[in-house]
């Protein structure tokens, strides 16, 4: 019987790994540094294998190069340190949930004849 519940709670441990909180909103990635908007937070991105796999995925979804794009990841949020600039938290992105392009407009202003 105690190997059954050792078995049990062992399984439950392994398929209970932490992927981190679920984040919805607008990513950016541009000249190496990654941005994550959400409805009432930006976070900014750590760049790791992650963040530039997402950059990759989302340039499908991009016009041009500013654009944001819709996001779903599960990641690690980091407090930024009392002592450094920044932002007041990171992101360090463990899973790409969803990758979709961004239903707000990219209000930008164009000047010339592009």
């Amino acid at each position: 019987m105690k190997k059954v519940l050792f078995l049990i709670c062992f399984m439950l441990a392994l398929t209970s790994c932490d992927k981190g909180e679920l984040v919805k909103g607008q990513f950016i990635y541009y000249d190496g540094a990654a941005v994550l908007q959400t409805d009432s937070i930006v976070y900014g991105v750590i760049i790791n294998d992650k963040a530039l796999e997402l950059d990759k995925l989302s340039k499908q979804f991009k016009k041009e190069d500013t654009d944001m794009v819709s996001v779903e990841l599960r990641g690690k949020l980091i407090p930024r340190p009392e002592n450094e600039e920044g932002w007041d938290y990171s992101i360090d992105i463990k899973e790409i949930v969803n990758v979709s392009e961004s239903k707000e407009d990219n209000d930008i202003i164009k000047f010339g004849d592009e």
